[in-house]
Order: C-alpha cells, then structure tokens, then sequence
C-alpha cells in the first residue's frame, strides 16, 4: 500500500503537520518517526470538540490545544506562551512603516510589526492566514452585530463587540476596538441609544481597516512569490 506522506509547515519554532494522518497518528509520527533532535511545539486545532479531546491531545504528546471555532487571540496567546521570545523581539528587516510602504492610519504599527515577528520567522505565509483570519472573523461578526441590532438583541450585541473588540486590540486596530467597546458598555446596560450610529461607525472602521490589511497582505505575498 502506499505510504502516507507527512508535509511540513513551519508554525514558529514548531511543526504544524497537514497530513493524511490524523492529528494523532502525526503527532506520534513527529515523536517517535522522525525523532527530532528538539522537539517541536505541537498544537493541535479542532472542530467539535468533545469532553476529554484535550487530555487525549496531551496524552498523545501534543502541548496545547485549541478549539473551534477560536479567535485570534488565542492563536496570538498560544504563539506568545510557546515561542521563544527571540522570536519576536529582534529587529524586522520589512517595518511596516517603510519609506516604501504607506502610512498605515486604522492600524498601529507597532502592534501589526509585533504581531509579524512573533507569526514569520523565516516564512510570513503564517502571518499573512492571520491577517486573513480576522478580516474573515471580522465580516462574519460585523453580519451577526448587524442582525442583532436589527433585531434589538442588545445582550448578543454586545458580546460580539466584545469578541471583535479582543481581535482587533491583537491587530492594533484601534478604531474597531474603540468603537466595539462603546458598543459593548453601552449593550451591557441595555442602553439603545445612539447605538445604530455605533454599528454604522463600526463598520466604516472595519472597512477601511480591511483595506490597509488588504495591503499588507499583498505586499508580504509580494515578498514570498
């Protein structure tokens, strides 16, 4: 029969494994197969997580374990509790802020160069899905804060700007996340005043925001082709 073949993606200092394995067989495979001389960090990454799924992860070898649907912070959490910090501390040869880039007004540069240097390495493909993650996230809740106001669910509402409001902080996407915690107060105490005008601002925000990420992600696939 033919052999199962296992590809490898840099995830920081470790290894994310997309194979015909399961995420078990591959871990048990990078241990023991391969035999590393240092262990890569595996984390692994579910849908329909069950009670238990965890502890099975571990017991596999795994070290972390995140569930979907999940939010950027907790990919962003697990990068900063895994990666050495030299990963992320020494100096970006590609600033965003560069004399050849434009100046970037809905994100703080240096949160997104950060965010960069802890994600690339020597690879920014990883960087560039979680740029594409929140934008993705971000249209999703943006969809749902509007249905919930149409519908005049202010707990709902409030707790998706919650949601959109810990992404964006990660970003440096300052605007969204002003603007996601007034609607969040404002939703906490039932409080409908001015609130269509906050959605409205919001997702101004979130458009012009998407278009300076919509360019950072072309210039760095610019530099990977």
């Amino acid at each position: 029969p033919k052999k199962k073949q296992v590809y490898p993606r840099r995830f920081n200092e470790g290894l994310d494994y997309r194979t015909e394995m399961d995420g078990f067989e591959a871990t048990k495979f990078i241990i023991h197969k391969l035999k590393p001389s240092k262990k890569p960090v595996i984390v692994a990454m579910t849908a329909f997580a069950l009670e238990g799924d965890k502890d099975k992860c571990i017991e596999a070898g795994m070290d972390d374990y995140i569930s979907k649907p999940f939010m950027i912070e907790e990919i962003v959490e697990s990068i900063r509790k895994w990666a050495p910090a030299k990963n992320y501390n020494k100096p970006n040869s590609e600033k965003m802020n560069s004399p050849k880039s434009s100046p970037l007004k809905y994100i703080n540069s240096k949160s997104i160069n950060r965010l960069k240097e802890m994600t690339s390495g020597g690879d920014t493909s990883f960087f560039i899905q979680v740029l594409q993650m929140f934008i993705n996230q971000g249209d999703e809740l943006l969809i749902e804060i509007t249905d919930a106001l149409r519908t005049g669910d202010i707990t709902k509402l409030s707790s998706l700007a919650h949601k959109l409001k810990g992404s964006a902080l990660n970003l440096g996407a300052s605007a969204i996340a002003e603007t996601c915690r007034l609607i969040e107060l404002q939703g906490r105490e039932l409080n409908t005043i001015g609130m269509e005008e906050l959605v409205k601002n919001l997702s101004r925000d979130f458009s012009l925001t998407k278009a300076e990420l919509n360019n950072i992600i072309s210039s760095n696939e610019d530099t990977i082709r």
